[in-house]
């Protein structure tokens, strides 16, 4: 009988991986044990102390101002070498997240040590998640091939587990990594929903969509998005409406039940706080005064501000510019083959593209390169797919060592408030290649 042998480096980068992540976390476990929590993971639990204390986990809209005035200042500072002066200090940013999340820090008891803990469980099941559902979809792909045409050449290359080096060498993981934030969480959190959805799974899927939208409200352009695209596509549309009905109803009846139980005063805190979130952002600041944050955040919001729109005016436009993309490519995807890592990988681009604020773009290599590296039939379409994410990623680094260099204060990213050349090319490039690339999905009759 012939049996398949599994390579002995097969878990090589499985150990490159999860080590990677666990050096990382003993690293930060020395800086917790110094008494300095990370930058964003400090922000979590003062929130968190603060409604221990019965006292609102939210900053006025003046004391969020200075914050963000005083990174401005940082920044300038180090473009133009000048000194430091020891009392400007940047840690930890004012909380700009539903109760829910400091909520539970504080019932639970969740110290630095055990959300550091879910932060490299999370890391390290996207990763798992992400590789598991492609290299299963590749496999089914290969025996259906094998059995309606076993002369056909082989086209579907099914993903090795090297690429979670992707993820080893992203600075956009590794530095939201490193303030412990919890968009690493939500991101892992949002797959495991769109992978229960397209199982059919919606109540299951209801308990992290649930989580995830509490903390982001703006997540729910992802889940809208991935929702719409699973019935474009080749597959049942009357059960994907059911289970969407299932997971929506029930996501509704979770969020109330949660905001229930948030005590009186705090309910009417985060009421207050989401009625006037605008007024917390550096985007109502003069534009000279909102660097680097006009740098770092990746939005068409923000270069629409920084072209000056005003705020209330680049909200809607920015919506509508969504919106619009989202019609385009539901209408390109129409009856094409239904695959999981094509539906995600264009949902997630599209949220990138709508929502508010995104400093860094986490996953995005991995995402892009897994989902399209079967589909891609051609070889120099494979080598230009990933130069150009192995490009973006080095471009990243190379932000890093000028702001260490006192250069400027870019940190994650070599695009200008004038020239923000990733949200203006790379986001809508890397749109287009998943959508195009949906003409190697086949079409399907309903």
């Amino acid at each position: 009988m012939n049996q398949q042998r599994v390579p002995r480096q097969s878990y090589l980068p499985w150990i490159v991986f999860v080590g990677w992540f666990l050096l990382l976390g003993l690293l930060l476990v020395g800086v917790i044990a110094s008494g300095e929590l990370p930058v964003d993971y400090k922000a979590y639990q003062q929130a968190a102390d603060a409604i221990a204390e019965s006292v609102s986990p939210y900053s006025t809209p003046a004391e969020s101002q200075v914050m963000w005035r005083t990174i401005h200042e940082l920044a300038v500072l180090l473009e133009t070498d000048q000194p430091i002066p020891a009392d400007i200090d940047v840690q930890g940013g004012p909380y700009i997240y539903a109760p829910t999340l400091a909520l539970l820090i504080h019932q639970a008891r969740i110290n630095a040590i055990i959300f550091l803990l879910l932060v490299i469980i999370s890391v390290v099941g996207f990763g798992w998640l992400w590789l598991h559902a492609i290299q299963t979809e590749t496999k089914r792909a290969e025996a259906t091939r094998a059995e309606t045409d076993p002369q056909a050449p082989q086209q579907w290359a099914r993903p090795s587990a090297w690429w979670l080096l992707l993820i080893v060498g992203s600075w956009d993981v590794i530095a939201s990594f490193g303030g412990l934030n919890v968009e690493l969480i939500l991101l892992f959190l949002a797959l495991l929903a769109a992978w229960l959805l397209w199982q059919g799974r919606g109540l299951w899927a209801a308990l992290p969509i649930t989580f995830v939208v509490l903390v982001k409200p703006f997540y729910a352009l992802l889940f809208a998005t991935f929702g719409l695209i699973m019935m474009m596509l080749g597959r049942s549309w009357r059960s994907d409406l059911g289970t969407l009905t299932v997971a929506a109803t029930s996501t509704f009846v979770l969020i109330g039940l949660e905001i229930l139980r948030w005590p009186n005063w705090l309910r009417t805190e985060a009421i207050d706080y989401f009625q006037n979130a605008v007024a917390h952002q550096w985007l109502v600041m003069p534009i000279a005064e909102q660097t680097p944050m006009s740098v770092w955040n990746r939005t068409p919001l923000q270069v629409l501000v920084n072209y000056g729109v005003d705020v209330g005016s680049a909200q809607w436009m920015a919506i509508g510019l969504w919106a619009l993309l989202l019609l385009v490519s539901l209408w390109w995807i129409r009856q094409r083959t239904s695959l999981f890592s094509f539906a995600f990988a264009l949902a997630y681009v599209l949220f990138l593209w709508g929502r508010p604020v995104s400093w860094t773009l986490p996953n995005l290599e991995i995402i892009l390169v897994l989902a399209l590296w079967p589909l891609l039939t051609q070889r120099w379409q494979r080598i230009a797919l990933l130069t150009g994410v192995v490009m973006l990623g080095l471009s990243h680094w190379v932000a890093l060592v000028r702001s260490i260099l006192g250069i400027n204060a870019n940190l994650f990213t070599l695009q200008s408030a004038a020239f923000p050349w990733e949200t203006l090319l790379v986001l809508p490039l890397s749109w287009f290649i998943i959508v195009n690339s949906a003409r190697f999905l086949g079409e399907t009759e309903r």
